[in-house]
């Protein structure tokens, strides 16, 4: 029972953030992606840090596991509309197809990439790898300029 306590709680923190991302940018941030990119990317860091210190109490691992899924989860599918907002009506089907190109090479050389480091090193190079990468994306996110909204203006 702990363990599928421990196990399922990134993705019910996931269910959780997507619900909670979208409303808060739909509602608070006035259909505004950007915030909760910014958002997930900072806490991203934090969390992928913070599991490197990860405690060996099963209820505060899940419950750590929990808020990972829903800060990571709050502007997932932001990411992934953010090209859609802003590309011309012919072009949503191209840049969805980017998106997912780049997501799905993201999944399977991810994978790969963990074995070599965990071959070389340990966890904790692991989740600095994670972070690391959660940093650039911040870095990414505040170089991005996004256009405002008709309801924004």
């Amino acid at each position: 029972m702990k363990m599928g306590f421990v196990a399922s709680a990134p993705w019910i923190g996931a269910v959780i953030g997507n619900i909670f991302g979208g409303w808060l940018s739909d509602n608070i941030f006035e259909k505004r992606r950007k915030p909760n990119m910014l958002l997930t990317a900072v806490t991203t860091v934090i969390m992928m840090y913070s599991l490197l210190f990860a405690p060996n109490n099963s209820f505060v691992l899940g419950a750590l596991l929990l808020v990972t899924g829903i800060m990571l989860n709050i502007g997932y599918s932001t990411f992934l509309v953010y090209p859609m907002g802003i590309a011309s009506k012919d072009k949503v089907s191209f840049a969805a197809s980017i998106v997912n190109t780049a997501g799905s090479l993201g999944g399977a050389f991810a994978p790969f990439l963990i074995g070599v480091l965990l071959d070389k090193f340990d966890w904790n190079i692991v989740f600095l790898f994670f972070a690391g990468s959660a940093l650039l994306t911040l870095f990414i996110v505040f170089s991005m300029i996004e256009p405002k909204t008709e309801e924004a203006k």
